[in-house]
């Protein structure tokens, strides 16, 4: 019976279609070459996907550092050229993660949980890399 196991860093390299990718390499040709990008990937109910690309710059949210601990933790980028990865998150990352707990002042212990909502330049697509308009 295992149990435990240690698992060495190593990223997970998403490759996403080309369409897709073109897309997001335009998108972010309009920023300055030294602006940080993350990619967040979600599956909607009819199996299509959306690719949500969010400037990397939440330094003023309190929350911020429990994502950043995130990105490093789960270590999934996707490739959108050669040379070019954005650290990727899902949905399931902040449903499913844990993120600690704290003491309330009623003494009760609590979860962290991380409310994530963002603006940013979503990517409809399918597994076929067939876009959508949204």
């Amino acid at each position: 019976m295992l149990s435990s196991c240690k698992t060495q860093s190593q990223q997970i390299v998403y490759d996403l279609p080309e369409s897709v990718t073109s897309k997001v390499s335009e998108h972010i040709s309009k920023f300055k070459p030294d602006s940080k990008f993350i990619a967040q990937l979600s599956k909607q109910n009819d199996g299509r996907y959306v690719l949500l690309i969010m400037l990397y710059d939440f330094s003023g949210l309190e929350s911020f550092k429990l994502v950043e601990g995130l990105i490093e933790k789960t270590s999934r980028v996707v490739r959108v050229k050669e040379g070019l990865l954005l650290p990727l998150i899902t949905d399931e990352d902040f449903l499913f993660s844990d993120f600690g707990s704290e003491k309330m002042k009623n003494g009760r212990v609590a979860k962290k949980k991380v409310v994530f909502t963002s603006e940013g330049y979503p990517i409809h697509f399918d597994k076929t890399g067939k876009l959508f308009e949204q």
